[in-house]
């Protein structure tokens, strides 16, 4: 009975097991620049997680959904998480588009046991569009099941506290190293959780601010979550 008790103690002690991810990245530049992907991988990897990641591009989903490799990819792939980027949305906001690509991925993935997150684009610089572009996300949600991440908000967010702060490319379309960190990190947050403890910065990002948008990035998670 007492050794039975004690094991049963050290049992309760060891820490759990490091949690595994394995994430597919579908996207067009906007993914693939700055290493967005490599630092989702670095900022989870910083939480303990052991992460194995790749990445698939095309202008939209539309054009990757086509891809054949694409759906071998997604179907063999046993992925945890498939990220989804690139949804067919007006750049003047006049037009609809038909989401049907992104929800035939999202369907895929869902299908393969793997969760679709749906990467809401920051907005343009100069444009107040992010409800606009989180609206065209929440519509392959609905119809294919998965999370739309709150990216664009996080950005608002930043935008509000820190104005002076750059997030953009020159193009105000893509954005700089420092906007690809808080994609980073809201897309780590999501994936981790809220309360995970993710310390990875880059080096081109000062640590006074990277700090600043690991916070805004956990917090607009936690609000979406609570949504």
């Amino acid at each position: 009975m007492l050794l039975a008790l004690v094991s049963h103690l050290l049992i309760g002690q060891q820490k759990p097991l490091p949690a595994t991810y394995k994430i597919l990245f579908l996207g067009n530049s906007h993914t693939a620049s700055n290493d967005l992907t490599g630092q989702v991988a670095s900022l989870l990897r910083s939480n303990g997680s052991k992460v194995e990641f790749s990445m698939m591009t095309g202008a939209h989903l539309d054009d990757i959904e086509k891809q054949p490799k694409v759906r071998t990819a997604i179907d063999g792939g046993k992925w945890t998480h498939v990220v989804l980027q690139g949804a067919m949305i007006s750049s003047s906001h006049k037009y609809e588009y038909s989401q049907a690509a992104g929800i035939a991925l999202a369907a895929r993935a869902k299908r393969a046991g793997a969760k679709a997150l749906l990467f809401a684009e920051w907005p343009r610089k100069g444009w107040a569009e992010s409800d606009y572009i989180f609206q065209h996300y929440e519509i392959i949600r609905k119809a294919a099941g998965g999370d739309v991440l709150p990216i664009c908000y996080a950005w608002d967010e930043v935008l509000k506290t820190q104005p002076k702060l750059e997030l953009w490319s020159t193009d105000g379309n893509h954005a700089n190293m420092t906007g690809a960190y808080l994609a980073a990190c809201t897309i780590a947050y999501w994936i981790a959780g809220p309360d995970s403890s993710l310390k990875h910065a880059p080096r081109r990002v000062d640590p006074q601010t990277a700090a600043a948008l690991m916070q805004t990035a956990r917090a607009a998670v936690v609000r979406r979550k609570k949504a």
